[in-house]
């Protein structure tokens, strides 16, 4: 294949909707995509060749990070799904897995690619059907008299019938 014929990383970068940076063996920013600035309020010229821990003012000098970090360097290639919460100063909280996997390259050092699957929302939710549901079975503990529940399949079963 000839260079017309090559993809752009970058280009395949721009498109896709997760965040995602890509850093450089010594851990600085060499590419961070629109959905990385765009879920973390960041501009590319705050995030580009500068250390992944000194981003948002050192918002992202996490504990958990240096941890996934230094294990996709040393020991492994890649990690999954490795939970990291955390407070941002413009964004709150969040709740994320990311995603990590070390790219050899010929040339210039490894490169790590670092996804970041944003679950703040889904978790959130969880937690809060999670306390419905123990609120409605205390309420129902609490009742004295019979008590006769349809959830939406025994509605269903008994309009069949």
């Amino acid at each position: 294949m000839g260079d017309s014929d090559s993809i752009d990383a970058e280009q395949i970068l721009a498109a896709v909707s997760q965040p995602i940076l890509v850093l450089t063996d010594d851990l600085e920013v060499e590419v961070a995509n629109r959905a990385f600035c765009e879920a973390f309020d960041v501009s590319p010229e705050e995030t580009q060749n500068r250390m992944v821990y000194e981003l948002g003012k050192g918002q992202w000098d996490i504990p958990e990070l240096r941890k996934l970090l230094q294990e996709v360097l040393s020991e492994r290639h890649e990690v999954d799904d490795y939970r990291v919460e955390h407070e941002f100063e413009r964004i709150g909280e969040r709740v994320m897995l990311l995603n990590a996997r070390r790219m050899p390259q010929k040339t210039n050092g490894d490169r790590i690619v670092l996804a970041i699957n944003d679950v703040t929302k889904h978790e959130r939710l969880r937690y809060e059907l999670e306390g419905r549901k123990e609120f409605s079975g205390k309420l129902v503990d609490s009742v004295r008299e019979g008590l006769l529940i349809f959830d939406f399949a025994s509605h269903r079963l008994a309009a069949e019938l």
